[in-house]
């Protein structure tokens, strides 16, 4: 059985892909930073490589021997102007060129995101071969990175698969939601329009991700055009935020949780805010100008349609079930 490589494996997909796969089987090599956290990685019987997208000798090295290389590292959120592009194109533009010198070249999954194609118009669900129309200067690094793959789609086997909002165990950006719930018994849905949103859990998406190398279809020249080689994830359930907010609630036992709808302008100011405080200090928030304007948009929601019939994925439990599970991961472990 051949090497399965996973760039961005500190992540909490990366965690969950590597932790599922380890359960069937496969060897699995991660590439992570030197200054990654890879304590829970350390617990599973993996080879742990360092190195990262920006460096292609250490691209070169990892890929070494490898069969499958699920392309997950990336940002979300940008300290410094140009980093999107730096590490979300530029790194997979890297990381391609690399599996270029190998023959053959690996099978590859690239993990982009719903937000590469915008959200959804007259409330009908993003498919596959919908035009793309990001907003954000996330979601147009996301699909930038897409095209360099579907550049390569001749010489490289690749597919490409869409996550809306990921929630699941290990996740912090899912922890301040519940957090926030939790203390204040308070939702808090940006806008005045209650949206509905597509979400799915990370070991839903995790066993989505290994179905595809063996049984499914790759990108092509046209794929912007005809969806081929694309998929959305999804748990197949689309529900607005608001109830979002609820079933997090009930899953923290709460008997009543009350949803505060956030005037656009206080949410925009807000990430405005949070953008000054980033790039004045460099670090990381929770709400920057990016996503402040994402969340006043949608619907984001997507069809997860072709992943059903062609993978034969159905997620392993309902929505609220796998709110059930991570809150009580969250509390078992501490953080709740």
């Amino acid at each position: 059985m051949t090497t399965t490589l996973i760039t961005g494996a500190n992540g909490f997909i990366g965690y969950h892909l590597a932790k599922q796969l380890c359960e069937k089987g496969s060897p699995v090599r991660c590439l992570v930073r030197r200054s990654s956290d890879t304590q829970r990685l350390r617990s599973l019987p993996v080879e742990i490589v360092y190195g990262e997208i920006r460096d292609r000798s250490s691209l070169l090295n990892a890929l070494n021997g490898v069969g499958a290389v699920y392309h997950l590292a990336g940002i979300t959120r940008e300290t410094r102007p140009g980093l999107f592009q730096e590490i979300n194109v530029e790194g997979t533009r890297n990381l391609a060129e690399e599996c270029l010198k190998l023959t053959p070249a690996p099978t590859v999954v690239f993990v982009s995101s719903l937000a590469a194609v915008g959200p959804a118009k007259n409330g009908q669900p993003k498919t596959e071969a919908d035009p793309a129309r990001p907003m954000s200067a996330y979601g147009k690094s996301k699909l930038e990175a897409e095209r360099i793959w579907i550049e390569y789609s001749e010489t490289i086997p690749c597919s490409v698969v869409r996550p809306p909002i990921v929630f699941g165990e290990t996740d912090e950006m899912s922890l301040e939601l519940f957090r926030v719930v939790q203390r204040t018994h308070f939702h808090f849905l940006p806008g005045w329009i209650n949206r509905p949103f597509s979400f799915i859990h990370a070991s839903d998406l995790a066993e989505l991700l290994i179905r595809i190398p063996e049984r499914g279809e790759h990108l092509t020249p046209e794929s912007e055009k005809t969806g081929q080689g694309i998929y959305f994830a999804n748990c197949g359930e689309n529900v607005r935020f608001a109830e979002f907010g609820r079933m997090i609630g009930h899953s923290l036992e709460l008997r009543h949780t009350f949803v505060f709808r956030c005037p656009p302008i206080a949410v925009l100011a807000f990430g405005l805010y949070c953008e000054v405080i980033k790039r004045i200090s460099g670090g990381s928030v929770s709400l920057d100008w990016n996503k402040a304007k994402e969340s006043l948009c949608g619907p984001w929601i997507c069809d997860g349609g072709k992943a059903q019939k062609q993978l034969g994925f159905v997620p392993g439990k309902s929505l609220q079930e796998r709110l059930d599970q991570t809150t009580l991961w969250y509390k078992e472990n501490g953080f709740l």
